[in-house]
């Protein structure tokens, strides 16, 4: 596919030290994937509504482009064909909400889609940081490729950059190159949180002087 190829490409750029395809990113919104209670381990005779997570589908190495740090378990292995569409790496927040004490092993689901939890990592901010950090879910699909994450180097930007939209332009042609750091889009977010409560704040200050 055009993502297989733009990541294999775009890690050969000397400032480039790896690339992640997924379905999603960080500060953007994720899918969601849920479960009956009936088919999560540990809760098979409970009678509470499903158990829902927060959901991103990435490639192995999302990971570690993102720095998270494994807290249990392992992370994905593109050489282990049996980690894709049946492994999956939940966050602590969601070991929490299931009450397990070794999350490693336990399964969801039934039949064809029955997953398996092989890695927990840290919490991380997914959402901006003035939500509270849920239940999360990563996937294993290598097919996932909306958006790229590419890990730089911090020196000669302006030089890796250009490399990167160029082969963008060679291996997908068809399709626009719109990057941004994550850190600036969290950034932005927080800067549009902050103009929307001074604007509550102008309204509130003028309903009062009408008032008066």
């Amino acid at each position: 596919s055009s993502g297989e190829a733009f990541r294999q490409a775009a890690e050969q750029i000397a400032g480039v030290e790896q690339v992640s395809l997924a379905f999603s990113a960080p500060g953007l919104p994720a899918g969601v994937r849920f479960f009956p209670a009936s088919e999560v381990e540990g809760l098979e005779d409970t009678e509470g509504g499903p158990v829902v997570f927060q959901w991103f589908r990435s490639d192995a190495a999302f990971v570690d482009v993102l720095g998270l740090e494994v807290a249990a378990g392992r992370s994905f292995d593109q050489n282990r064909p049996s980690d894709i569409g049946r492994s999956v790496i939940l966050n602590e927040a969601a070991v929490r909400e299931l009450g397990w004490d070794d999350p490693i092993g336990k399964t969801m689901g039934t039949g064809e889609g029955q997953v398996e939890v092989i890695g927990v990592v840290e919490d991380f901010h997914f959402a901006d940081m003035r939500t509270e950090i849920g239940p999360l879910l990563i996937e294993y699909d290598p097919a996932a490729r909306d958006y790229a994450m590419v890990k730089l180097r911090s020196e000669d930007l302006p030089e890796t950059l250009a490399g990167v939209e160029s082969l963008w332009g060679t291996v997908a042609p068809d399709y626009l190159f719109d990057a941004f750091f994550l850190d600036d889009h969290f950034a932005a977010m927080y800067r549009a949180e902050r103009l929307v409560g001074q604007m509550f704040l102008a309204f509130s200050l003028l309903a009062g002087l009408v008032a008066c």
